[in-house]
């Protein structure tokens, strides 16, 4: 019988990893306005779920008490423990299990729920480049000097230019 009733407080104290580590999406809308900060992870619910199926060990072992003397009610005790243990972890995980799912679909819907995302604007192109404007013909004025240092009449080659002849002497003599 002991051994029943320390079963029976450890299933008890144990049970509920998703109770008290699985976090369900809370109110965030319809459709929701803020990513959902909860518990995606299934690692909860499926470890209440192995501890749910190990507990039903208990009462399917019959081989436990054979040997030991005892009588039917510490049997009957370990059965009423077994069961009391699976059905706590069986229903921590279905628990664990349904806030898991909403969270995701929580946060799937947000997603979904996002505007899509604008288009990529590229800059305007520059303008095609402009041809260089052409200077002075050769032999005018500003132009360069044609061959044999020649210019039109009335322009001398100066530097390889037709520049127009000073009129007087430099200096103003």
């Amino acid at each position: 019988m002991k051994q029943g009733l320390a079963s029976l407080a450890i299933a008890v104290s144990v049970a509920g990893c998703s109770l008290a580590f699985v976090h369900g999406p809370g109110d965030v809308g319809t459709p929701p306005r803020v990513y959902a900060e909860c518990t995606d992870s299934l690692l909860w619910p499926v470890i209440d779920g192995v501890l749910g199926l190990s507990s039903l060990g208990i009462i399917l072992n019959p081989d436990d008490t054979e040997g030991s003397g005892t009588g039917s009610n510490e049997r009957a005790a370990q059965i009423t423990s077994g069961v009391i243990m699976a059905a706590a972890f069986t229903a921590s995980a279905i628990y664990g299990w349904t806030r898991v799912s909403s969270c995701q679909e929580s946060r799937a819907a947000f997603l979904a729920s996002a505007p899509p995302p604008q288009p990529m604007y590229y800059p305007p192109q520059p303008y095609a480049p402009q041809p260089y404007p052409q200077g002075p013909q050769p032999g005018t004025e500003g132009g360069v000097c044609m061959a044999s240092n020649v210019c039109a009449q009335g322009l001398v080659c100066a530097s390889n230019l037709c520049v127009r002849a000073p009129s007087g002497p430099p200096g103003g003599y």
